[in-house]
C-alpha cells in the first residue's frame, strides 16, 4: 500500500483543526469501505458524471479530490484523461484502501483532513469537494484551504445535498438517527464558496436516485463569471 499519512500537518492559515466527530466519521467508513461502491453505485455514477462534466478537466492539470472515498471520481477522471495528475485526500484509511485498488497507481492518495491539507499554496489547478460537507459543521475550513491549494483562477467543484429537497432532509434525519457520525446542514453555501475567495459561475440541481437532489457548483478563485442556473435537470 502506497499512500501518503499526513492527519496532523499544518499550514498557515489554520494551526489549530477541531477534531470534533473525526473518529466516528473514521468508524463510520472502516464499516462501510468494502460495501460503499455497490450500494450507493445509482448516487456514486450519478454525482460523479455531473461532477465531472462540470469540472471539465485538462490534460495536464492537477486535480486534488478532498474527500475520495473509494476513488470513484479518480478512477472516472483518469479513465478519461490520462494526463491528469490526481490526488486524493480522505481521512479513512479503509477507504483509501479500496481507493488503491480502483486507482491501480494513477493518483497519489493521502490520509489527511480536508480542512488542514499537507500541499503548498498554489498547487493546484482545481479541486473536487464532492458529498464531503455535510459531515464537517465548519464547512468553511475546506472551503479556505481549497482557496488556499488552488492557483488564481483556478476552479472549485462542490457537489452537495440539496437540502432545499424534503426527500433530502428526511433522508439526512435518517441518517443522523442511525449512523455513526454526525451530518450538518449548510443552507447558504454559496455565501460560504463567497467568503472563501470564489466567484460562482454555475449551479445545477438535479435527481442522484430515490428521494436524493444534489446541488453542483463551479466557482473560480477571483473570477468574474456570473453565476448561471440549470433548473430542474434529472
Amino acid at each position: 500500500m502506497r499512500f501518503l499519512t499526513a492527519t496532523r500537518v499544518k499550514n498557515q492559515r489554520n494551526e489549530d483543526v477541531d477534531q470534533t466527530d473525526v473518529e466516528s466519521i473514521r468508524d463510520e467508513y472502516a464499516v462501510l469501505a468494502p460495501v460503499y461502491d455497490a450500494r450507493w453505485h445509482r448516487y456514486l455514477k450519478k454525482s460523479t458524471d455531473q461532477t465531472l462534466a462540470v469540472l471539465d478537466p485538462k490534460a495536464g492539470e492537477h486535480v486534488a479530490d478532498l474527500g475520495c472515498g473509494t476513488g470513484f471520481l479518480l478512477h472516472r477522471a483518469a479513465e478519461n484523461n490520462h494526463d491528469l495528475h490526481l490526488v486524493g485526500i480522505d481521512i479513512s484509511r479503509e477507504m483509501l484502501c479500496e481507493a488503491w485498488q480502483m486507482v491501480s497507481g494513477r493518483a497519489l492518495l493521502a490520509e489527511a483532513d480536508a480542512r488542514q491539507l499537507p500541499f503548498p499554496d498554489a498547487a493546484f489547478n482545481a479541486v473536487v469537494i464532492s458529498s464531503v460537507l455535510q459531515y464537517l459543521p465548519d464547512a468553511n475550513q475546506v472551503l479556505s484551504e481549497a482557496a488556499r491549494i488552488l492557483r488564481p483562477t483556478g476552479r472549485l467543484v462542490v457537489t452537495a445535498w440539496n437540502e432545499n429537497a424534503l426527500s433530502t432532509r428526511l433522508h439526512a434525519c435518517w441518517i443522523n438517527w442511525k449512523g455513526r457520525a454526525s451530518i450538518y446542514s449548510h443552507p447558504d453555501l454559496q455565501s460560504l464558496i463567497r467568503a472563501a475567495g470564489f466567484r460562482l459561475a454555475h449551479e445545477s440541481t438535479y435527481s442522484a436516485g430515490p428521494g436524493w437532489r444534489l446541488r453542483t457548483y463551479l466557482a473560480i478563485l477571483g473570477g468574474v463569471q456570473e453565476l448561471s442556473r440549470i433548473k430542474g435537470a434529472h
